[in-house]
């Protein structure tokens, strides 16, 4: 068996919507924040779910899911002058979070005067139904955990948080809402939030926010083709409209971007704006081939009356699957039988189970469907 393989193994093991075995991060540069332009630049050739700030110091930092080793992956981040070259990498630890069955993923952080604050995504019981976390820093990688938790919805699941001040309050967007819309919540402490009504612009899932001297522009992607980077502006924190054209999209002609582009983080600079974002990886295309390279030994789920049907035979997964949109974020628990998808927008799915088998040889099966109406 390759490095490769057992590497996909491990992912399977944590919560990890984030894929960063699959994925790459990749960096572009603007004047404006609206028309960008690629440097051809790889951040990190493993690596999924971007967040970015300036930090005290003056130094752009960059946290990141990647793979720790060729079997773990965990949040990192990579630590830059220029935010362009030259980048420090630490690992993220942050104790007390090693045995929880949904390890932290997808990182975003905010400056409380000297203090980093990490939000991450976890899933410290294990029920499938994760929740937003936070752990604060000093020097921006070794953190303590908090007590409690940031923002939870019963019996859903909260994906990927993203946050930004507007004024004296602070702006949280997740996923995991009902589907083109973002858990949305107010903080005036970073503690404490209060849910508010879900925002939805253009099925937009909000990956980054910045302030900007006329209001303030959140960066999206959509999750479903045609997919790409779009972003929306409110001049208050309030009302968010959608702002024309896309920021990014989709170059086929190269070598580095592959099937989308997604999850822009967003910095300023003296001069302007840099962006992190993130493609997949041509050599690791979902193609209806599974992870371990084999074709599918057994048919592909079927969908009929908003119905999800899945094999009830015990043998042929070990654990419960997910039902990932086309980037990757999980949408769905999925169980043997039927599974109701009549909630999801249409477009390209993938179902991740994992096969059950002995040992090192146990694989991930990833099988793409398509969700009409």
């Amino acid at each position: 068996m390759s490095r490769a393989i057992p590497a996909v193994l491990a992912l399977g093991l944590c919560l990890a919507v984030g894929q960063p075995l699959q994925n790459r991060v990749l960096i572009a540069r603007s004047a404006d924040g609206l028309a960008w332009q690629r440097t051809g630049t790889i951040l990190c050739d493993s690596a999924d779910v971007p967040e970015a700030l300036r930090g005290p110091d003056g130094r752009f930092h960059v946290y990141y899911q990647g793979l720790w080793d060729p079997y773990h992956d965990g949040i990192m981040v990579a630590v830059s002058e220029d935010g362009l070259s030259g980048w420090e990498r630490h690992q993220v630890s942050i104790p007390g979070t090693e045995s929880w069955p949904g390890r932290p993923c997808d990182p975003d952080i905010i400056l409380f005067d000297d203090t980093f604050r990490l939000y991450f995504t976890g899933d410290p019981l294990g029920d499938g139904f994760p929740e937003t976390h936070s752990a604060v820093s000093l020097d921006g990688w070794n953190f303590a955990l908090e007590a409690g938790t940031r923002f939870e919805v019963t019996s859903r699941m909260v994906l990927d948080p993203s946050l930004l001040r507007t004024g004296d309050t602070l702006q949280y967007f997740a996923g995991g809402a009902a589907p083109g819309a973002n858990w949305h919540a107010h903080s005036t402490d970073g503690l404490d939030f209060a849910r508010q009504a879900d925002v939805a612009v253009d099925s937009l899932m909000l990956s980054n926010g910045v302030a900007l001297d006329s209001g303030y522009r959140f960066y999206g992607f959509k999750n479903m083709l045609p997919c790409g980077i779009k972003s929306v502006f409110s001049a208050d924190g309030g009302l968010w409209t959608l702002e024309p054209g896309w920021r990014l999209q989709l170059d086929s002609t190269g070598n580095l971007e592959y099937s989308y582009v997604k999850d822009a983080a967003v910095v300023g600079t003296d001069s302007g704006f840099i962006m992190y974002y993130v493609t997949r990886k041509r050599e690791a295309a979902l193609n209806d081939v599974g992870e371990t390279g084999d074709r599918w030994p057994k048919p592909v789920p079927t969908i009929a009356g908003g119905m999800l049907r899945l094999p009830t035979d015990p043998s042929t997964s070990s654990s419960p699957g997910r039902l990932l949109d086309i980037s990757g974020r999980a949408v769905l628990l999925l169980k043997p039988g039927a599974n109701d998808v009549s909630r999801l927008s249409p477009g390209v799915y993938f179902v991740r189970e994992r096969l059950a088998a002995s040992g090192e040889r146990s694989a991930v099966s990833i099988r793409k469907v398509v969700v009409t109406r």
